[in-house]
């Protein structure tokens, strides 16, 4: 049987790990987030222990092949300041990276070639802009 798509929203959380905890058991939190209907989980990258992080959510969703639910998309939050960053991503798991328009000094420029950057890789792009 197929099921229907919600038309709720879509859920999609943030982990950023604090120093100041003890390590979380991240393989159970992944697998929370998959089995509870998150759309996708952001993993901020950009703090110590940060890849180690998103191996561990990258090592349990990579188990989830061929099971229902299926793995989540998991989209780094990283620093981003060249289209060679973005090359880089796109050689690991991950299916989305998050970039923020104050971190590239609102170069537009620079992110019109870091936004072509990611649609060459394959890897979609979460661009986050305030004022």
């Amino acid at each position: 049987t197929q099921s229907k798509k919600s038309k709720g929203i879509s859920v999609v959380p943030e982990f950023r790990r604090d120093e100041s905890l003890i390590p979380h058991d991240l393989y159970h939190l992944s697998r929370a987030c998959r089995l509870k209907g998150a759309a996708a989980v952001l993993v901020d990258t950009s703090v110590e222990q940060g890849q180690e992080d998103l191996d561990s959510f990258l090592k349990e969703q990579a188990e989830a092949t061929g099971q229902f639910p299926g793995p989540l998309p998991l989209i780094q939050k990283t620093p981003i300041n060249s289209a060679e960053q973005v090359e880089e991503l796109s050689k690991s798991a991950v299916q989305g990276v998050y970039l923020t328009l104050e971190e590239l000094g609102s170069d537009l420029g620079k992110l019109k070639d870091i936004l072509e950057s990611v649609k060459r890789s394959g890897v979609e792009a979460i661009v986050a802009v305030s004022s």
